[in-house]
């Protein structure tokens, strides 16, 4: 099973049977944030949370941070969505947050 999944599976956040669902939709093709929120009953919200701890990012709340669009006119579209990124600040380290 997904390593991920998995640990969300020992932390309570997913039933056995929703990580074999989820990872079920991850061998289609799906991506896994994607998987998850279809085959679970996590909300959004507490996902994005799960997974910014799990990867040790920041979490942003996109209501309070936006970007300007100056700062993002800098960037090529296509990359940023091709890649689902999303550039914050030039004063951020990590400058790129991902979106579902």
């Amino acid at each position: 099973m997904n390593v991920l999944l998995s640990k969300m599976e020992r932390a309570g956040l997913l039933s056995e049977q929703d990580a074999r669902s989820a990872e079920s939709l991850v061998s289609q093709g799906q991506p896994v944030d994607e998987a998850i929120l279809a085959a679970g009953r996590v909300p959004p919200e507490q996902l994005l949370r799960y997974l910014a701890e799990e990867f040790n990012v920041p979490y942003v709340d996109l209501e309070t941070c936006k970007p300007a669009k100056e700062f993002l006119a800098q960037f090529p579209v296509h990359i940023l969505m091709a890649h689902r990124l999303l550039p914050l600040s030039p004063h951020i380290s990590r400058c790129f947050g991902v979106f579902l």
